[in-house]
């Protein structure tokens, strides 16, 4: 067989679309003329050179393509398998370890703020409104006074109201006349210290379902008491009266300076302490 007989074959016959008998022919061929032999080594290395050439090109992705997969088989080499994202999957699971850490300490200082048994009381910005008896209640802040405990706190006293709050004394370490609207524990427990006591023995108050109203007369006869009226909800703001009264139970004669503090529920209205003869 001529040496340009196969020429035209030379493709087919790498791919092996040539039949079986021609497929003989040029064999036999191939292996008595060195020039045709050069000629398809050649060709060879030719097509294995775009082979490599269509795989560097090739997207990495993880789909398997079997014509690629044949075409690095051809060429001497295989694709390796993807490596996976070791990287990735690491800072994914430290993601998650966080923001499980960071919801369960919210979710414990939430229970802090509603004051549950045994939880540590979160501090809340919150602020105590208090004006002089002619004017109505306005935002404004305690500044905590010297501590100095008496012997006895005031007990929380159960009143109107489903867990409803009061605290009342004939004495405290506040003198002056003083109305207040309390809407935070922070608020709560300044208010607390100033009145004489320690900041831990604060009552728990839930302020989520709570406030704390309070009036401080001044110095009156012992034998006065402050009497609070059931909060009347009005369009714009919350008004609550409040008059002093005589206590028959104590004897008059001396001076006093008598507080009155109590929870009402909660609302984003403002609240009104306006006294009353």
């Amino acid at each position: 067989m001529a040496n340009d007989h196969i020429k035209s074959d030379i493709s087919l016959y790498l791919t092996g679309s040539l039949s079986e008998s021609r497929r003989r022919d040029v064999d036999a061929h191939l292996a008595s003329c060195e020039k045709c032999r050069h000629a398809v080594s050649k060709a060879r290395s030719k097509q294995a050179r775009i082979n490599r050439e269509v795989l560097k090109k090739a997207s990495p992705d993880r789909v398997p393509n079997l014509l690629l997969t044949r075409l690095g088989k051809e060429a001497g080499f295989d694709r390796r398998p993807p490596r996976l994202p070791w990287g990735w999957i690491g800072l994914s699971l430290l993601a998650v370890v966080i923001i499980f850490a960071v919801s369960r300490h919210e979710s414990r200082r939430s229970a802090g703020t509603t004051g549950s048994p045994g939880s540590k009381p979160a501090v809340s910005t919150s602020t105590v409104q208090q004006v002089s008896p002619a004017l109505d209640v306005a935002p404004s802040s305690v500044a905590a006074a010297a501590l100095s405990v008496p012997k006895s706190a005031p007990r929380s006293e159960p009143v109107s109201g489903e867990n409803a709050q009061q605290w009342a004394g004939a004495e405290s370490a506040i003198k002056e006349s003083r109305k207040v609207v309390l809407r935070g524990r922070s608020a709560w427990r300044a208010l607390w210290v100033e009145m004489g006591h320690s900041e831990e023995s604060a009552p728990r108050v839930n302020f989520n379902e709570w406030i704390i109203i309070g009036v401080f007369v001044g110095e009156v006869t012992r034998s006065t008491q402050i009497i609070l009226s059931t909060p009347k909800e009005e369009d714009d703001h919350i008004v609550v009266t409040y008059r002093l009264a005589p206590n028959p139970s104590v004897s008059s004669g001396s001076t006093a300076h008598p507080y009155l503090l109590k929870t009402i529920p909660q609302s984003s209205k403002p609240v009104r302490l306006i006294p009353i003869s």
